[in-house]
């Protein structure tokens, strides 16, 4: 053999470890959440940029009126969300043609449930809200849902084998056409019609880029029993778990709306954006790489579960610390930097924020573990748990301290839960409290910094 054609073996070799369906689970890992943390960035500054470009070409009542519609058609997918690309990603079945056929199946009468029950509820909507225009905005995005239960399960194949390059690639792409058609229509007509057009446009451009875009067998309609009864087993656990979510984060808006006035949850919308920018890219990174990450090793390697576990924890604890600690020391600062005089009140609840995150780390941290080794049960009582004491430290932080101790209440939500979480996970061989020991010790220095010389001191709420 010469040596041009043994490099070129080895070439093509590592090329194939590095980037191809051979490679470690460790690189691809680390490849993925690579290519997951850039995606997450690039598609907040899309959204940045394109919010910025339409906020001069619309009315603001535009952007309400979508506020509106997708709060109601996102309640709709997440108390409808049976974990169907879940179930692909955690199957051994994953990759049988006649368990994906059905999936599909699944998801495009999911995406047709969804468009009727839209065209039901818009007239009901826009009688209640007093906004005419909601009775064909919400059937407008009902049609994007219904064009996306088209879009090919090879797209969901590929987050399973951890080839995040392409499905990242490929969002940005659609994200990007679809802003350009909503600057394009608000600039010939700037009426809230521009918003819908963009959501259909980027549902029709992912939808074709998933068969187009991406190598594999194309989807056929089909619907075996036994995939049908293996989605609902665990589609039902999937199910009740995001309505809890769902609950968690507009029971949480809609609490904020009923004890304090309109300017302090403007300001507390403030705090939260920046205070979730890092949990945003974790969340990320947990639910594309990690959750398909364990299943692999649960699946093939289950007595390394827990050391594969430690590890990621550490690295999500790193990031999320770092950025917790800058925001905390210097967040009104940012604040006072970004934002005119009239927004200084979000400096000091960025700060809190900042130091209630640390601990709240710590239980996110583990995000996909319990989906990957099939315990979705305990997932709901963890949801259920927080929930509770998200409601009762709000509304007891409220009476005791008004708007400033409602936000001390939600941020101590982390260490209330904490102890229901080192329960579970000790019972399952991974709790980790080394790990947890410094990040505590961060944020109980950060809160007594923050108490002693936190903006807070100097304002009235």
């Amino acid at each position: 053999m010469s040596e041009t054609t043994a490099f070129s073996r080895a070439r093509a070799t590592l090329h194939h470890v590095l980037h191809g369906k051979g490679a470690s689970l460790a690189v691809r890992v680390v490849r993925g959440s690579g290519w997951t943390i850039a995606g997450n960035f690039g598609g907040q500054g899309l959204r940045l940029v394109s919010n910025v470009w339409l906020t001069h070409l619309l009315y603001p009542a535009a952007f309400g009126l979508m506020a509106i519609a997708q709060a109601i058609i996102l309640g709709a997918k997440m108390l409808s969300d049976v974990g169907l690309q879940q179930s692909i990603i955690r199957s051994e079945r994953g990759h049988d043609p006649v368990f994906l056929n059905t999936i599909w199946t699944l998801q495009v009468l999911k995406g047709l449930a969804i468009f009727v029950l839209m065209a039901l509820v818009a007239p009901f909507a826009a009688a209640a809200y007093r906004q005419p225009l909601l009775a064909w905005i919400i059937p407008g995005l009902g049609l994007a849902s219904l064009i996306s239960g088209f879009a090919s399960t090879k797209i969901v194949v590929l987050n399973r084998n951890i080839e995040i390059g392409k499905i990242v690639s490929i969002e940005l792409g659609t994200q990007v056409l679809g802003i350009l058609v909503m600057g394009l229509w608000a600039w010939l007509s700037p009426t809230p019609w521009a918003l819908v057009a963009g959501n259909i446009a980027t549902a029709l451009a992912m939808t074709l880029a998933t068969h187009l875009l991406i190598a594999g067998t194309p989807n056929r309609f089909a619907l075996q029993r036994s995939t049908v009864r293996e989605v609902w087993g665990f589609g039902g656990w999937v199910m009740v778990s995001s309505g809890l979510t769902y609950l968690v984060g507009e029971g949480r808006n809609l609490l904020n709306g009923s004890l304090v006035d309109s300017k302090t949850i403007g300001l507390m919308v403030i705090a939260t954006t920046l205070t979730m920018v890092m949990w945003t890219a974790i969340q990320s990174v947990s639910g594309r790489v990690l959750f398909p990450a364990y299943a692999t090793v649960w699946r093939e390697r289950p007595q390394n579960f827990p050391a594969v576990v430690e590890r990621s924890r550490r690295i999500q604890l790193l990031a999320g610390c770092a950025v917790a600690v800058v925001f905390a020391l210097f967040g009104d600062r940012l604040v006072n930097l970004i934002y005119d005089s009239r927004y200084r009140g979000a400096g000091a609840f960025l700060q809190i924020m900042a130091v209630g995150s640390i601990t709240g780390f710590l239980s996110s941290s583990y995000g996909g573990v319990l989906w990957a080794n099939n315990r979705p049960r305990v997932s709901i009582v963890l949801l259920v748990a927080q929930l509770v004491a998200t409601i009762a430290l709000m509304a007891g932080g409220h009476a005791l301290g008004g708007a400033l101790g409602l936000i001390v209440g939600l941020s101590l939500n982390g260490v209330a839960t904490y102890p229901v979480n080192a329960y579970v996970y000790s019972r399952m061989g991974l709790f980790q409290p080394k790990t947890d020991f410094l990040p505590f010790l961060i944020s109980i220095a950060l809160a007594a910094w923050v108490y002693q010389f936190g903006a807070w001191r100097g304002m009235s709420f």
